[in-house]
């Protein structure tokens, strides 16, 4: 008979939280079907994850996005998120993430006029290719437009437990 017992820390290990609310498991999880790179090359990738978002506003406001997702990476907020245009295939520059954990993405992004499908990536990286390759993930990325993020810091306002709070842009 053999038996093994671990004395070691569990804090780097990625569990899923079994109190997570059901309603963030009703979102339809699918394989993606889009151009690969080839893999033989150096390139650089969005992701190999994405999520598509369809805004029902006509009105392209600044929109806040909260993203279920099962990401079982650590240190997810250390990793850069990107989001395109799908009707014009653009990067979103106006963007700012909120929070970014294993459970869920939480960013506002300024959408584009006329366009109300958008894909956030995730987990961007750039790959040295061949057989044996070295992947390093894109690090976050600030959004260049101060003066978009101080009207966001204006006009949105956060919901917590205790009520609501607005939010520190640094």
């Amino acid at each position: 008979m053999l038996i093994a017992c671990s004395h070691e820390s569990r804090e780097n290990i990625n569990f899923r939280n079994k109190n997570i609310s059901l309603s963030n498991y009703e979102v339809i999880y699918e394989s993606g079907n889009w151009d690969h790179p080839d893999y033989s090359e150096a390139f650089e990738s969005y992701g190999n994850h994405r999520a598509v978002i369809e805004l029902q506003d006509t009105l392209y406001s600044n929109t806040q996005v909260l993203i279920p997702w099962r990401r079982r990476d650590n240190e997810p907020a250390q990793k850069d998120i990107i989001i395109v245009d799908a009707k014009t295939n653009t990067v979103v520059e106006n963007r700012y993430v909120i929070e970014i954990n294993n459970e869920y993405g939480h960013l506002i992004f300024k959408p584009n006029n006329q366009s109300s499908l958008y894909y956030v990536y995730y987990l961007p990286h750039s790959s040295t290719g061949s057989y044996y390759p070295k992947v390093s993930y894109k690090k976050p990325k600030e959004t260049k437009d101060k003066s978009w993020l101080a009207e966001i810091k204006l006009s949105f306002c956060l919901a917590c437990n205790r009520g609501k709070r607005c939010f520190n842009i640094k």
